[in-house]
């Protein structure tokens, strides 16, 4: 192999693990004490961000298909809680704050 070979060869092999690492973010607005949507298809390592576009605090937990749970605290005003979703299955998320408050999210 020349030297330009392994010089193209290897940018090939980075340029694909940067490719097979870039996730994509899906943004989900929480307005009217309720999320812009009530459901969601995602693949696995996407990461969701949760904005809080209300005047009111918000506290979202999302349950992952195993079971465990991530809570944003006291989510004010303008703030955003961010959940990487690592496993496929179904994730329920809704707000503490406000039960009526629910979603989910499908991973395959």
């Amino acid at each position: 192999m020349t030297r330009t070979s392994v010089i193209i060869f290897a940018a090939a092999c980075c340029s694909g693990a940067i490719a097979a690492y870039a996730a994509e973010t899906v943004q989900i607005s929480q307005q009217g004490v309720k999320f812009s949507t009530k459901e969601l298809s995602a693949s696995p390592g996407t990461v969701v961000v949760f904005h809080n576009d209300d005047a009111t605090t918000h506290n979202i937990t999302v349950q992952n298909p195993g079971g465990k749970q991530e809570n944003s605290g006291s989510q004010k005003p303008g703030e955003d809680f961010s959940v990487n979703l690592t496993e496929a299955g179904t994730y329920d998320v809704h707000c503490l704050i406000h039960p009526k408050m629910k979603m989910t999210i499908d991973v395959k």
